[in-house]
């Protein structure tokens, strides 16, 4: 399986004139009974929580507009087809673009899996296997969120 995602204009952007940065953390919020990233087909589907799972971005600009954009979320690994869908959100959101954008995951076994779009993890990283383009759509927005609150 292989899942393309078309790459979408960015949105123009002034610079601030002045070197610039902000903070914001968001919960990501995934559905109870989504099944666990990282357990193989032994594993678990969720049933509750103990700690939100969070997504935290900083964004950092310089006076002329140049920007970079980290975002560390609560999932098993950042996943280019994430990486990608939420680059597409925030190009026309706020004006970023993917070569602006820095996605990792803090490689946790009680966020959601199904969110890779690539074959080998979407069936073999979860107990049930597959790829929810619900979820990720959902993910990408918590994402994209964060980076708008920063």
């Amino acid at each position: 399986m292989h899942i393309e995602l078309q790459r979408a204009k960015p949105s123009p952007r002034l610079p601030l004139g002045q070197a610039a940065c902000g903070a914001a953390s968001v919960d990501l919020d995934p559905p109870l009974g989504v099944p666990m990233a990282g357990y193989s087909t032994d594993g678990h589907r969720a049933a509750g929580t103990g700690r939100a799972l969070r997504a935290r971005a900083i964004w950092v600009e310089d006076a002329t507009g140049e920007v970079v954009v980290f975002v560390v979320a609560d999932l098993m690994s950042a996943t280019r087809y994430l990486w990608e869908a939420t680059a597409v959100a925030l190009a026309t959101r706020v004006g970023i673009t993917r070569e602006r954008l820095i996605l990792s995951g803090t490689h946790t076994h009680t966020g959601p899996g199904g969110l890779y779009g690539q074959s080998l993890y979407d069936t073999l990283a979860s107990c049930w296997p597959g790829f929810d383009p619900l979820l990720v759509a959902h993910l990408v927005d918590r994402l994209a969120r964060a980076v708008q609150d920063a």
